[in-house]
């Protein structure tokens, strides 16, 4: 959630509120080229950001849905840092939605399971 034209970023401006990238425990695992685990608190997190993108109708989970899903587990240590610098769950999910207009073309959605040839892909540029 660090680069510069992120969806969070461009809407809260965590760069400001956290002028070095917090330091956690989990930013500082490295990865081996094994399977990567996800904790129970971070699948819950993933399922919140979804469901903040669904209910928004939002086909894609962007930085911003990710940020309400983190704030919605308010016990987590992000979401502590992210309270303490003084997002509140209801007012970052106020301007979400104020600012659904400037969301990225991600381009169309395929449904699962169904077999694309190139020329289908190629069309829907």
């Amino acid at each position: 959630m660090w680069p510069d034209r992120t969806r969070e970023q461009v809407l809260f401006r965590l760069r400001e509120k956290f002028p070095k990238c917090p330091q956690h425990s989990l930013l500082k695992t490295t990865w081996n080229g094994q399977d990567l685990r996800l904790t129970d608190e971070v699948k819950k997190t993933l399922a919140d950001a979804s469901m903040e993108g669904d209910a928004m109708g939002d086909v894609w989970v962007d930085t911003d849905h990710l940020l309400l899903g983190i704030l919605r587990e308010s016990a987590c240590q992000a979401a502590e840092q992210l309270t303490g610098a003084g997002l509140t769950f209801e007012e970052a999910r106020s301007l979400v939605m104020e600012n659904q207009s400037s969301c990225p073309d991600y381009g169309p959605v395929f449904p699962l399971g169904v077999a694309l040839s190139w020329t289908d892909l190629l069309m829907s540029r």
